[in-house]
C-alpha cells in the first residue's frame, strides 16, 4: 500500500493511526514545555538517598522499535521516585535516567505502558554515557563516583531539552545545558556536541544564531571563543568574524552573549553546523547552556 489515510473506518483500526498523527503534530521526539519542569530529574526530595524524584510532566518518544512505528504521547500525572544502582568500587561512572514506552505490539518490551528507568555505564577514570534501551528518550545524566551515597542535584546534569529539533519548517537548533570548559588555543568541539543539520536552499543564505553563558577561569587580558564549523555540501569555519568572543575579566564574571551571522554564497544541501570553542594561551574557558540555531532563507 503506497498511500495511507488516517482515521478512515474501513478495515481494521489501529493505534498506529493515531502515532501518525502525533508525529505530524510533533515530528521530533522531546520533553514538552521542560522549562516548566516538566519530567525534570532531581534528588529525592524526602532525603537524599540513592535515588532521584522525577516530576510529572508531558514527552513525545519516538518509537524505533520497528520501521514507521510512530510517536509516542506519554503523560506522567504525578512524580516517581528512581533507584540509582549502588556506587562503583573505584573511578565513577554517568548512568542516564530515561522515559521508555513499552510497547509488545510494535515490537517493545512487555507492558503496554511508559515507565521511567535507569542504565548504568561503565565505571572508568573517563566515563561515557550508555545507550537509551529501544523507544526511551534521556531525562538525565548522573555521574556516581566511587563511595556516593546518596545523589545531590549537582551530580545531575539535565538533558531534557532535545539536542536537536525543528523549529518551523527549515530552521533547525541544538542545545546543550550543562557546563563544559576547555583550555585549547585552537578551536575543538566541546564534550557534548551541540550540532544541528541544515538543508541550504537555493538562496544560498542561511542565519546562524550562537548563544551561550561565558565565564574565563584567568584574570584580565584573556579572550575566550564559541564558533562553529560547517562541513558537508558546505565546508568551513570557526573564525572569528562569526564567533561568540569574550573579554574575560574575572573567574567570577559571567556573561550570556548571543550573536547572529548572515551567511551568503553557500552551496544548496545538507549541511552540519558544530559548535566549536577556543581560548587565549593560559586560560580556561567556561560554557554552559550553549544553544546553536540555522535558518536556511
Amino acid at each position: 500500500m503506497s498511500t495511507e489515510v488516517t482515521w478512515l473506518q474501513a478495515g481494521d483500526y489501529s493505534a498506529r493511526e493515531d502515532r501518525l498523527v502525533a508525529t505530524a503534530a510533533v515530528p521530533d521526539e522531546q520533553v514538552i514545555n521542560p522549562a516548566d519542569g516538566g519530567l525534570l530529574v532531581t534528588q529525592r526530595a524526602a532525603g537524599t538517598n540513592m535515588s532521584v524524584d522525577v516530576a510529572a510532566g508531558i514527552a513525545v518518544v519516538t518509537g524505533d522499535n520497528q520501521a514507521n512505528q510512530g510517536n509516542y504521547v506519554v503523560r506522567k500525572t504525578v512524580a516517581e521516585n528512581v533507584v540509582i544502582p549502588a556506587a562503583p568500587g573505584s573511578n565513577s561512572r554517568i548512568d542516564v535516567v530515561y522515559l521508555q514506552v513499552r510497547d509488545p505490539d510494535a515490537g517493545g518490551s512487555a507492558g503496554d505502558d511508559a515507565i521511567f528507568g535507569v542504565v548504568s555505564g561503565t565505571a572508568a577514570a573517563s566515563p561515557v554515557a550508555p545507550a537509551l534501551p529501544s523507544t526511551a528518550i534521556e531525562l538525565a545524566r548522573v555521574t556516581v563516583a566511587s563511595g556516593t551515597v546518596a545523589i545531590t542535584n549537582a551530580m545531575i546534569t539535565d538533558r531534557r531539552f532535545p539536542p536537536t529539533t525543528s523549529v518551523g519548517k527549515r530552521a533547525v537548533r541544538a542545545k546543550v545545558l550543562g557546563e563544559e570548559s576547555t583550555t585549547s588555543t585552537t578551536y575543538v568541539a566541546l564534550s557534548t556536541a551541540c550540532a544541528v543539520t541544515a538543508t541550504i536552499g537555493s538562496s544560498g543564505m542561511a542565519l546562524v544564531i550562537t548563544s551561550s553563558w561565558m565565564r574565563a577561569s584567568a584574570g584580565f587580558n584573556v579572550d575566550i571563543y564559541l564558533g562553529f564549523e560547517m562541513t558537508g555540501a558546505n565546508v568551513g569555519g570557526p573564525n572569528e568574524d562569526e564567533a561568540l568572543v569574550y573579554d574575560g575579566t574575572a573567574a567570577t564574571n559571567k556573561v550570556g552573549p548571543s550573536r547572529v551571522a548572515l551567511l551568503t554564497g553557500l552551496n544548496p544541501g545538507s549541511t552540519v553546523f558544530t559548535q566549536k570553542a577556543k581560548v587565549t594561551a593560559g586560560a580556561t574557558g567556561q560554557f554552559a547552556r550553549r544553544e546553536l540555531c540555522v535558518v536556511p532563507l
